[in-house]
């Protein structure tokens, strides 16, 4: 992967492992998918700006709001994870 795409993948990431650690949860793909797995995964995609109409949103609105916003995450924090290696 070229270099200019693993750093636009790494700024996108800085405000999701950003509300992850404020969450008190690592930033990284395995915290966003834990947050997921615990049923808080507004924990990834309510918290950055949102419009007015996506802040009045409820229920199902709601979630489709939140839909695009966890995809582009999710996305990210994977192609990071993929191409970082790994320290043990």
């Amino acid at each position: 992967m070229h270099e200019s795409c693993l750093a636009a993948c790494r700024e996108a990431t800085g405000l999701v492992r950003a509300v992850l650690a404020a969450a008190g949860r690592p930033g990284t793909l395995a915290g966003a998918l834990d947050a997921i797995d615990t049923g808080r995964a507004w924990e990834l995609s309510d918290r950055p700006l949102r419009s007015s109409e996506a802040a009045a949103a409820t229920g199902r609105a709601a979630r489709e709001f939140q839909r695009p916003v966890l995809r582009t995450a999710l996305a990210d924090l994977t192609t990071v994870a993929a191409i970082t290696p790994q320290h043990s």
